[in-house]
């Protein structure tokens, strides 16, 4: 299957910032709170399924082939933007700062001149501050760990790391919690037999 302008341009939609968005299927964001990830493609090639980036693939149907060792930026920083206008093209070196700068590392800038982002302001978040603190809360009332990941659709090991303050560190006002009291977090099962009561 050839992809052609036409074909990307059927499958967008265009947003009042003026990102031209794809509307497919896209990577999951790692680490990351935006809803979508970059726009992908799968297409059959010499017996094999290869994935390409829709912006790559914008960039080069709008502005021609990209040099081997460079990548495609956003100008907008919208994973599923395709728009040709907000694509330019750079080293991996120049994308990794544009990264920094723009505060979507995971990690904040490992050179030390930028801090991390953390808590309501980290860029991977998935929980609220008001959602962290209320797992204290509910860890204190005597729920597992287990049922309040169910309960917040986040690991049980996401759960443990917040509670042993090894993740939203920068709350104040609530104190590591190890071990204590338990009870049985309750399976979907367990929880329509108590609704049919």
């Amino acid at each position: 299957m050839e992809i052609t302008k036409e074909y990307l341009l059927e499958r967008a939609k265009r947003t009042p910032t003026g990102c031209l968005e794809w509307t497919q299927r896209c990577m999951k964001p790692y680490g990351r709170s935006v809803a979508r990830g970059y726009g992908i493609i799968s297409v059959w090639e010499n017996g094999k399924v290869r994935n390409i980036s829709i912006h790559r693939k914008s960039f080069e149907l709008f502005n021609g082939p990209i040099p081997d060792g460079l990548c495609v930026l956003h100008r907008c920083d919208n994973p599923p933007c395709f728009e040709p206008s907000h694509l330019f093209l750079g080293t991996r070196q120049e994308n990794n700062a544009d990264m920094f700068q723009k505060g979507r590392n995971r990690h904040g800038n490992f050179y030390g001149n930028m801090p991390s982002r953390k808590g309501q302001k980290a860029y991977h978040r998935i929980l609220k501050e008001t959602e962290v603190k209320k797992i204290f809360e509910l860890r204190k009332s005597g729920i597992s760990a287990l049922g309040i990941s169910y309960f917040y659709n986040v690991s049980k090991s996401a759960i443990y790391k917040i509670l042993q303050r090894r993740r939203w560190d920068c709350i104040k006002g609530v104190r590591k919690i190890t071990g204590g009291k338990r009870t049985h977090a309750k399976t979907p099962k367990e929880h329509r037999k108590e609704k049919e009561h």
